[in-house]
């Protein structure tokens, strides 16, 4: 596979860590880079349009409802 076959969006969030613990329990995958970037990738030859509208819909519960401000999410683990 070739270059050019994802494509990925970035958040800034000062709680981004968290964010990403959040939406890794609710069976999201993102990535955290420090010291305040989330990234979501998406690929189409993976993910469908019902799976990208689904991650979107968590990442707006995880932030609406605060649920990343949980103790759990905002410990650093050793491999994010």
């Amino acid at each position: 596979m070739g270059r050019g076959y994802r494509c990925q969006l970035a958040f800034s969030h000062p709680q981004a860590y968290a964010i990403c613990r959040a939406l890794s329990a609710e069976g999201v995958i993102a990535d955290f880079r420090s010291p305040d970037l989330l990234r979501l990738g998406f690929s189409p030859l993976i993910l469908t349009y019902e799976d990208i509208w689904r991650s979107v819909e968590i990442l707006a519960k995880v932030v609406g409802k605060g649920s990343y401000k949980a103790g759990e999410f905002n410990r650093r683990l050793k491999v994010t």
